[in-house]
């Protein structure tokens, strides 16, 4: 899969090498996109920790802590992802997608 892209190689490298460690069972080709996704999307990421730590004080899941509402993807934000992705029966990925951010929004609505 080849993708066009104006960034410097090196940045795309950078990426890429931080996708492998965020996302160790993801496909290398989707590396350098994934680890884009979690760097440049803070807001997301902060909303999902909140969304996250009212998931579990609801029952929904289980953290070992709640998590820190920084906007910065860590090893507790991403264990907190795959937790609910368990739960919710889709793909255990380390990412919130569509279907993740659709799905936590509906568990929410019914809290």
């Amino acid at each position: 899969l080849a993708v066009q892209t104006s960034l410097p190689k090196a940045l795309v490298d950078q990426l890429a090498e931080a996708g492998s460690q965020l996302f160790p069972n993801l496909s290398p080709e989707f590396h350098a996109a994934a680890a884009a996704l979690v760097i440049a999307h803070p807001n997301n990421t902060s909303w999902a920790q909140s969304a996250l730590n009212l998931l579990a004080s609801t029952g929904y899941i289980t953290l070992a802590r709640p998590l820190l509402v920084d906007g910065i993807y860590g090893p507790h934000t991403k264990a907190a992802i795959t937790a609910c992705q368990t739960k919710m029966g889709l793909p255990v990925t380390g990412i919130l997608a569509d279907a993740e951010f659709a799905m936590i929004g509906q568990l929410l609505s019914k809290a």
